[in-house]
């Protein structure tokens, strides 16, 4: 038996080294979007392919999804290096105004932030980036962790580095903001650098849509970068 046990042990090593990288470290991206007429949504992710190509990932790694249910989202979300959702968002108030909760909208049904909150200690913890591009995703702030949003639960559960936006923003000025980060991602900036530098490209082209856009906030890991 302890033979057998070897020899089968022996060829996953050997099937491990065969395969690709790409397969065999399971590095994926996961671009989701919620689809809703007069919105635009999705179009973006066909703009940044080339950029994660750049950062080191295939296009068989790149996995772009319309409409998944809360449930297949939350299956998919440890299993990612990089999460990036084009959706609505929204939060929850007390009776003094105070942001205490808030989530992302799937056609079929809601994210909250205590759907990330009850994953396991460390669940996230292969997630280098998850970027909630949609109102209120990180309402509240993102300072204490004491705050429940969707950004500080993924990074309190491991994720490296979260970003959302505080208010309301609007999509164009939504998708600029994302090839922009994802090109100054793929060009060697860090995340500090990217984010920012991206809020400033998607006001410049969108001046009387920039309404919220300067509302980003990251948690994380402000020095990471993705190409050396």
């Amino acid at each position: 038996m302890r033979k057998k046990l070897r020899k089968a042990t022996a060829l996953l090593a050997l099937l491990g080294c065969l395969l690709p990288a790409s397969i065999a470290e399971a590095r994926l991206v996961e671009l989701t979007s919620v689809k809703d007429e007069g919105h635009d949504h999705s179009s973006v992710y066909d703009e940044i392919d080339g950029y994660l190509n750049k950062m080191g990932y295939l296009n068989s790694q790149i996995i772009k999804t319309t409409n998944l249910t809360p449930d297949s989202f939350m299956t998919r979300l440890p299993n990612r290096e990089i999460v990036v959702t084009r959706s609505h968002g929204n939060r929850f108030l007390d009776n003094a105004g105070n942001s205490i909760g808030n989530y992302i909208v799937f056609n079929n049904g809601n994210v909250y932030n205590s759907d990330i909150e009850n994953l396991d200690a460390g669940e996230l913890s292969g997630v280098k980036l998850v970027a909630f591009v949609g109102c209120y995703t990180a309402a509240g702030g993102v300072s204490s962790t004491n705050t429940r949003n969707l950004v500080v639960a993924s990074t309190e559960k491991g994720a490296k580095t979260a970003v959302g936006f505080s208010e309301t923003i609007y999509c164009n000025t939504a998708n600029t903001w994302t090839e922009f980060f994802f090109k100054y991602l793929s060009e060697g900036k860090n995340i500090d650098e990217a984010t920012n530098n991206a809020v400033t490209k998607a006001e410049n082209k969108h001046p009387f849509l920039k309404e919220g856009i300067d509302s980003m906030l990251y948690r994380g890991a402000w020095y990471y970068t993705f190409v050396d």
